[in-house]
């Protein structure tokens, strides 16, 4: 019996490829956004993760001045800190921190809004100090990091990619269109499914001779929420049985 096969492999610092991203934060909420941002710096979405590694990618984030937070959060929410001598607690909002990363004294990628609300996803340890000096963010449209050829990414798992790409690498014409898409509402699974179809069916009225091989593999309808099974007696699914209390 071949004993090696059954070890479990983990990722090296050396084997471990980090990747440059950009994230356009435009019209997004700042928590849900941050969830997926401190996924991309653990590298959660990678099949190499591995906790005690630091496997993530680096992260970039431009138009951080557009980030929006719902109902009246941007001036209610008050964050607290503690200088460390007495009566040095001090309080701050969102839209104060907002206002502090406008500041020419900070360093270049510094966001002390990103920054507060990104500490408390990441570990509280050192590989957390260290994964949260991969994200650099910006209030612009712009940032230095040309040089790292960092790739503009909307959907972060690979498994959401390979959905979308599904009607193009089956007609193999992935390389010979330019797509763009607006996106709104909805989770990423959900907007994935539905830019499958709206890919699917620009390419039947490019090429109507392509609906047939589209609709083999089921492109060119969404998959139904499948309905659970009403069980005996019940009115409605999931429902449990209503005993009367006379």
């Amino acid at each position: 019996m071949d004993t090696i096969s059954y070890r479990t492999e983990f990722p090296n610092a050396h084997e471990v490829e980090h990747k440059w991203v950009v994230i356009d934060a435009t019209d997004q909420v700042l928590g849900r956004l941050c969830a997926k941002v401190a996924k991309l710096l653990r590298g959660k979405y990678k099949p190499s993760y591995s906790p005690n590694m630091e496997c993530g990618d680096n992260v970039i984030i431009i138009n951080a001045d557009k980030v929006v937070l719902t109902g009246k959060k941007m001036t209610d929410r008050i964050y607290l800190n503690y200088t460390g001598y007495p009566g040095g607690q001090r309080q701050a909002t969102p839209e104060v921190l907002m206002k502090k990363s406008f500041n020419k004294h900070l360093k270049p990628g510094m966001h002390p809004l990103f920054i507060r609300v990104m500490k408390g996803m990441l570990p509280k340890n050192r590989i957390g100090r260290r994964l949260i000096e991969n994200m650099h963010v910006y209030n612009g449209p712009n940032h230095p990091h040309e040089a790292q050829n960092p790739t503009e990414v909307y959907f972060p798992s690979s498994i959401l990619q390979y959905i979308v790409k599904q009607p193009l690498t089956t007609l193999e014409v992935a390389d010979k269109y330019d797509i763009h898409v607006n996106l709104d509402g909805g989770g990423y699974k959900g907007q994935a499914e539905a830019l499958r179809l709206g890919i699917a069916r620009a390419l039947v009225k490019i090429n109507p001779d392509d609906k047939s091989v589209l609709r083999k593999h089921g492109f060119m309808t969404r998959d139904p929420r499948a309905v659970e099974r009403k069980k005996p007696g019940q009115p409605k699914a999931r429902k449990r049985f209503q005993f009367s209390k006379r």
